[in-house]
């Protein structure tokens, strides 16, 4: 699929085209169907980015696309009622006509990655591959609100925010170092893309507070106390739900992803720290503090030093990526090596890096036994950058360590996440589409 879309997420809409006197017309803007297009760089060589539909013909209208008929959710009278296009007419009218002019004027941040034939391919298969003689799985339709259309994600990380719809990656920028700013990004890249905004879903690291739309990540220190949420909705006027990023990950991968069709599974992103969440069918396990499934500051054998959450021994001390690159730096005395340069001396292999990286994945699946046997999950899906560098490398001694605790009983099916950097958006989206519907204030 062009434009590295994930399979059957971005099929939603149809090629049946609204008629003159339909909900479309009536509206006098975008409707729930209106397919999200990227524009063209200012300036640039010309022509559409790659996978963008093809521009109409001179004195032609332009062709939108709307929801099948009989899809859930609102009807598309009503879903049209409560699509409010960005810059439209409201009380915040002016932030939103200085971000439209920005992104006209060329001004708008530039995308560092944006989706396209360069991008990754269906179900992310260029970022990890599904274990050795399993077919691979195209992505499903989500389970809940299909047929909703106009919801975006946000994935927020520390140094880069991606957006994207639920099929496609519209752009990746370098996060702001304030809140204000962030807001004021994610605003300008909505409205340079042409969404048809009705729901805004946004994943963030570390801990959520739901009730006062609020992050505690210490990876962005510039947003604890910040009120994200609120300053959002007040931009862009559209419901906004907030959401962990692992628990957002693991929904994408547990309704889209490698863990498709699990009744439970588990989500760990092995990267600079170490992240987790558990879904079910009735979402992800969030826990009285927002807090449940943090695998990563559970005491580890072998951990010694402090951890950065103030804690001793934890297992990101031994089992992170940090802590992985750091351990072969050691190990092979290459003590400037980049990430990428200890990648390629894995696949080589050099001797000395398996036995860096067996003690990490057997670290991690000895956390991943009580896991096992307190929620019980068909699949565990491992992502993260250090999965993409290593691989089964890594993957093969949690499966082995789960192997030889859990015997006799059956052990859940290890798999690398399939969906790359499209998991944080794309769980962010179906976080806000799976919230309760709730009309813009």
């Amino acid at each position: 699929m062009d434009g590295g879309g994930i399979p059957h997420l971005d099929g939603r809409a149809t090629d049946a085209r609204p008629g003159p006197g339909g909900a479309a017309a009536r509206s006098g803007h975008g409707t729930a169907g209106r397919t999200v297009r990227g524009r063209p760089e200012r300036g640039g060589a010309g022509g559409r980015p790659a996978g963008a539909p093809a521009a109409p013909a001179p004195g032609q209208p332009a062709r939108r696309k709307r929801c099948a008929a009989g899809s859930q959710g609102p009807g598309r009278a009503g879903a049209a009622r409560h699509h409010r296009p960005l810059g439209g007419p409201g009380r915040h009218a002016p932030d939103r006509r200085a971000a439209r002019r920005a992104a006209r004027s060329g001004a708008a941040p530039r995308p560092l990655e944006c989706a396209g034939r360069g991008g990754p391919g269906p179900a992310g298969r260029d970022h990890a591959r599904l274990p050795p003689g399993e077919p691979e799985r195209p992505g499903a339709r989500p389970e809940r609100g299909q047929g909703v259309t106009g919801v975006v994600g946000v994935d927020i990380g520390g140094t880069k925010t991606a957006v994207g719809t639920l099929g496609q990656l519209l752009g990746v920028w370098p996060t702001p170092d304030s809140g204000p700013a962030l807001v004021e990004l994610i605003q300008a890249a909505l409205e340079g893309s042409g969404a048809a905004l009705s729901r805004l879903g946004v994943c963030v690291a570390g801990r959520v507070d739901p009730e006062r739309g609020t992050t505690r990540a210490a990876n962005l220190p510039s947003l604890v106390g910040f009120p994200l949420r609120d300053a959002l909705h007040a931009a862009l006027r559209v419901p906004v739900t907030l959401v962990n990023d692992a628990d957002a990950a693991a929904l994408a991968e547990h309704r889209a992803g490698s863990a498709r069709g699990a009744r439970a599974s588990v989500f760990v992103t092995v990267s600079t720290g170490i992240g987790a969440a558990y879904v079910s069918g009735s979402g992800a396990l969030r826990g009285a503090h927002g807090q449940a499934m943090e695998l990563g500051h559970l005491p580890s054998p072998g951990a010694h030093g402090p951890c950065h959450c103030g804690r001793q021994g934890c297992l990101e001390l031994v089992a992170s990526g940090s802590a992985i690159n750091r351990a072969l730096r050691v190990r092979l005395n290459r003590p400037g090596a980049a990430p990428a340069e200890l990648a390629a001396l894995a696949a080589a292999g050099e001797p000395g890096v398996q036995e860096v990286l067996h003690a990490a994945g057997h670290a991690l699946g000895v956390a991943l036994l009580p896991v096992c046997l307190t929620l019980d999950p068909d699949v565990i899906v491992i992502g993260g950058g250090a999965t993409l560098a290593y691989g089964d490398r890594l993957l093969d001694p949690v499966r082995g360590a789960l192997r030889d605790a859990l015997q006799p009983w059956p052990g859940p099916d290890v798999r690398p996440a399939c969906l790359g950097v499209q998991a944080g958006v794309t769980g962010a989206a179906l976080a806000a589409m799976d919230a309760a519907p709730v009309a813009a204030r």
